[in-house]
């Protein structure tokens, strides 16, 4: 349950190893360090998930994360880049010395994005390895019913599936972490929706490259959309985003005025608890955004380490029930 003595809490989206900005935007809002942790006397971070990979000052990141949540200060909830730093540094039960393995596959594109990481921390250190012990212990989703936090999607059948990583002495274990790495299986299919976003295939192949330059076969689904109707309204595509070729933009736009299939459409998000998520990249105008994406659920994830904001939605107890307001998103001044 929500802590009755505080005003209210404050939501910082993806901080992608930005710790600079996180120690300015918590400066921001009135959070004072005293005794080795930032603090405020009537509020309370959460953090959606995403400390870690792309920035320049990681372990500052981590360090004032860590440090609010052994002071009582912040609650961290997993991100999906926290789960595949566990994955990258975790060898496959076939793994050998001959022909090491380990559970997410170290391509060039994911060794790319999770280079900075390593590179600050120390791959293998004992710095590294420490980091890493945190991470197991960090949950995959909050709910105090007053509101609820994910660093994804919100999708309520997964739940109890995540709930069996905490058996072992409330941390990850290596077993969840083989099967949530094995395509097929339960815990594979939550750790997808959940962490990284529930996603819909596009037509016949139709590719498209997204804002990092990857070649995409797969669109993220807006589960968070009023009343969608068509794929228009769900696929979670860039402004203007086109196809490889006339053919495939042709392709491409008759599919999206399609109706939105059933099976899309069961990750709606319809309660009428407040839910703060990150992971999906919104725009941060000159005042910030005018509108949210649903009327109770909150995007806080500006893309602070690509250029954008590092922002917090500031919800007070005061407020609890009502449908969430854009004008409570807040951005440290540049």
């Amino acid at each position: 349950m929500i802590d009755p003595r505080l005003a209210g809490y404050d939501f910082i989206g993806d901080v992608h190893g930005c710790g600079d900005q996180l120690v300015a935007l918590l400066g921001a809002m009135d959070y004072r360090l005293e005794d080795g942790a930032y603090r405020h006397p009537e509020r309370h971070v959460v953090f959606v998930g995403d400390l870690v990979d792309r920035g320049t000052t990681q372990i500052l990141a981590l360090e004032v994360a860590r440090a609010m949540q052994e002071a009582g200060s912040a609650t961290v909830v997993m991100g999906n880049h926290e789960f595949n730093a566990l994955a990258w540094a975790t060898r496959h039960p076939d793994s050998t010395d001959a022909s090491p393995r380990y559970l997410r596959h170290r391509s060039r594109q994911n060794q790319h994005q999770h280079q900075a990481f390593l590179d600050q921390v120390g791959d293998g250190s004992p710095t590294h390895h420490a980091w890493l012990e945190w991470f197991r212990t960090l949950p995959m989703w909050l709910d105090l019913g007053a509101f609820r936090a994910v660093h994804a999607c919100w999708y309520g059948p997964d739940l109890p599936v995540l709930a069996t990583a905490y058996r072992n002495n409330d941390r990850i274990d290596d077993a969840f972490l083989l099967a949530a790495t094995t395509e097929g299986t339960p815990e594979h299919t939550a750790v997808e929706h959940v962490l990284k976003g529930p996603e819909v295939v596009l037509p016949e192949m139709v590719g498209f490259k997204d804002r990092g330059g990857k070649l995409r076969h797969e669109a993220r689904i807006r589960w968070w959309m009023a009343d969608p109707v068509t794929n228009r309204d769900l696929a979670d595509l860039p402004q203007g985003t086109k196809g490889l070729d006339p053919q495939e933009t042709q392709v491409l736009e008759a599919w999206l005025d399609e109706p939105a299939e059933p099976e899309i459409l069961r990750f709606g998000y319809l309660d009428e608890v407040p839910l703060f998520f990150g992971h999906y990249w919104f725009e941060w105008g000159h005042n910030g955004p005018d509108h949210l994406p649903g009327p109770f659920a909150a995007g806080t994830d500006f893309s602070a380490v690509r250029g954008g904001r590092l922002v917090a939605y500031r919800w007070d107890q005061a407020d609890a029930g009502q449908p969430l307001r854009a004008d409570c998103l807040f951005a440290a001044p540049k």
